[in-house]
């Protein structure tokens, strides 16, 4: 799973800052009392605009973790639908037109994968603010559901124990990313709180 939020802020006004906080408090003859107030401000309103531009990229990162979380709740319920397609393909005595029909279901909800996961890609794509400048998260959890996808066969009894452990691993695989990502929203709303 890739998780990164890159932020535009400028590292290198660190060093500015620095020499001008030591001029500013420095026993310099040639600054009053006026001066020292105005680059005090000065300072004071970058370092609260850092703040802020943190606390918006923070912001993001949380809106993309629970977009991540809900296309994954929505890719659960899909996959214990195929589970239960499959369990009654396994262990009753379905006709070969009942296993076409439920083979349909399962292709059918296939295509509704892929789709969670592209609306959920495609949605990320865009930032809240506009100011995060590169931000990656993969949905769906399932690293390549597409191989999967096309395991998943309920023709025959065994076919469909095949589908019902094949969908028991990639539910495993998302309550994983489920937790990882309901981790990552904690950390963001830590970096907040601690500002």
């Amino acid at each position: 799973m890739e998780s990164t939020i890159e932020t535009n802020h400028p590292a290198p006004g660190a060093l500015y800052h620095a020499h001008t906080a030591h001029y500013l408090y420095s026993a310099h003859p040639t600054r009053g009392g006026a001066d020292r107030a105005c680059i005090s401000a000065r300072m004071a309103a970058r370092h609260h605009g850092a703040l802020d531009l943190t606390a918006r990229h923070a912001n993001d990162g949380i809106s993309k973790a629970q977009l991540a979380k809900c296309a994954l709740v929505q890719e659960t319920i899909v996959l214990q639908r195929i589970r239960e397609l499959a369990q009654s393909a396994a262990h009753s005595t379905p006709t070969l037109g009942e296993r076409v029909a439920l083979n349909a279901e399962v292709g059918q909800l296939t295509i509704e994968m892929n789709r969670i996961a592209d609306s959920a890609h495609t949605a990320q794509q865009q930032p809240r603010t506009g100011h995060c400048t590169s931000t990656a998260f993969q949905v769906p959890a399932i690293d390549d559901f597409t191989s999967a996808a096309r395991t998943m066969d309920l023709s025959t009894t065994e076919s469909a124990h095949r589908t019902l452990r094949t969908v028991d691993a990639c539910m495993a695989q998302i309550n994983r990313q489920h937790a990882q990502f309901s981790t990552l929203e904690r950390h963001f709303f830590g970096a907040i709180a601690h500002l």
